[in-house]
């Protein structure tokens, strides 16, 4: 993606919390962009909220981040994922645990 094709160029501010966003490197994902402008302040009311919410609705220790597009301006909210869900996704939970031999 060229440079004139990205609508959004300067860092966003987060609508919920007024954190100034980030990018987060998109290129391996499947969203046709190089990057996403994410909210990663872990006390915006919409990141707080989600744990609960997810929670409730899908049974699932994870939350969401607010995200904007650079390319067309579109919002959204981005499915993330507490630490201990993906270590046990990934099988690690076990290799993680603190040991207790130290």
């Amino acid at each position: 993606m060229s440079e004139m094709e990205i609508k959004i160029k300067e860092a966003p501010t987060c609508p919920h919390c007024k954190a100034l966003m980030e990018k987060l490197d998109a290129r391996h994902l499947d969203w046709g962009t190089h990057f996403l402008w994410v909210c990663f302040n872990n006390e915006c009311n919409l990141f707080v909220r989600g744990w609960k919410q997810m929670e409730e609705t899908v049974g699932q220790r994870a939350s969401y981040r607010y995200m904007i597009a650079p390319d067309n301006g579109q919002n959204y909210a981005l499915p993330w994922f507490g630490l201990e869900y993906m270590l046990k996704t990934a099988g690690l939970e076990e290799q993680c645990a603190p040991s207790d031999e130290e």
